[in-house]
């Protein structure tokens, strides 16, 4: 009976020591919502310093002053601080009369347990008594690689401001992570726009390495999405790639049929280019080693056989470059014949 009493006291304690707590339930997945804005989103006669972003949730600011932009730029740096869910931001200025306003936060709130982003969020509204909301939008691209560029600066001047300096810009822009921009708050006339990829964030074009863009002078527009390509003025292609074949080499045949005029084709892979074509003529390539390639068209405009990039104080655009869609694929005793739809 002694030891009954001392088995069941055992258990009884085992049982209370392992106590299972209950489920917190699935993970939080979303991000903060907002729920409030000072001013409200589209509002007009604005006339404070101080803006507010109110979530559903309690909120962290990371990465702010990277992500944030006021367009129209203003001069003075903006305060913000965070608490509970609420963003506040000083901008430290008064702002301009009669004159719609374009606030991005971007990605710089998360919730504060899991760390939830959100995206892209925004604010728009006018110190005067009308909104200005037609707007340029559009994707900035590497004229290399044709990939997105983010986190790209736009700047908007009249069509009549010939300069490029990017701190007197009548509007600003950065791109999200899709290499996408946006001005939703523009007064109708002509606007000529410029890009920088600004590496040591001094608004300036001082880098030999940094890319920079432009489109001519254009409408403000509500229809047409603009691709604006980025260059840098020290930026040349790949070098060519020499290969030797032995009995042993695994070879195919690579035809591409329809090269536009003034254009002419490139092969490449990771390594370099491998071979070019004519401008204007059909590209046929034998004893091609099996593997995986890639092909551009490159506008050959002064015909020199080269691509030419591009100079921004001269106004003169880098040489365009079509990317083929897909990778091509050789194989072993095998020809590949593309024919390549352009629309040019």
């Amino acid at each position: 009976m002694k030891h009954l009493f001392l088995s069941i006291f055992c258990y009884l304690l085992w049982s209370c020591a392992n106590i299972i707590p209950p489920s917190g339930g699935p993970k939080d997945t979303q991000a903060p919502s907002i729920v409030y804005t000072h001013p409200n989103h589209l509002s007009n006669n604005f006339s404070g310093q101080e803006i507010e972003f109110v979530f559903d949730e309690k909120i962290i600011a990371t990465n702010f002053n990277s992500s944030f932009f006021i367009s129209p730029p203003i001069e003075k740096k903006v305060d913000h601080n965070t608490k509970a869910n609420k963003l506040t931001i000083n901008l430290n200025k008064q702002l301009k009369d009669n004159t719609t306003y374009y606030i991005y936060i971007g990605e710089s709130i998360s919730d504060l347990n899991e760390g939830n982003e959100i995206k892209d969020a925004s604010l728009l509204f006018s110190t005067g008594s009308m909104l200005d909301t037609l707007y340029i939008e559009g994707y900035a691209k590497d004229i290399k690689t044709g990939l997105a560029i983010k986190e790209c600066w736009l700047f908007l001047h009249p069509s009549e401001n010939k300069e490029d300096n990017f701190k007197s810009a009548s509007y600003i822009a950065k791109t999200n992570e899709k290499g996408f921009f946006y001005f939703p708050n523009l007064k109708k006339q002509l606007y000529r726009i410029t890009a920088l990829e600004d590496l040591d964030n001094n608004i300036s074009y001082s880098l030999p390495d940094e890319k920079v863009g432009f489109l001519d002078s254009l409408n403000v527009s509500q229809k047409k999405s603009y691709t604006i390509n980025l260059f840098s003025q020290n930026d040349s292609l790949n070098t060519f790639v020499e290969f030797e074949l032995d009995s042993a080499s695994q070879i195919g045949k690579l035809i591409v049929d329809s090269i536009p005029e003034n254009y002419f084709l490139e092969l490449y892979n990771e390594n370099g280019i491998i071979s070019k074509g004519e401008i204007g003529e059909k590209f046929e390539m034998d004893s091609l080693l099996i593997g995986e390639y890639k092909l551009r068209l490159i506008n050959d405009l002064n015909f020199n056989g080269v691509w030419d990039t591009g100079d921004l104080k001269n106004k003169k655009q880098a040489e365009e470059i079509l990317f083929y869609p897909k990778t091509i694929k050789i194989r072993s005793n095998w020809d590949l014949e593309l024919k390549w739809e352009t629309n040019l």
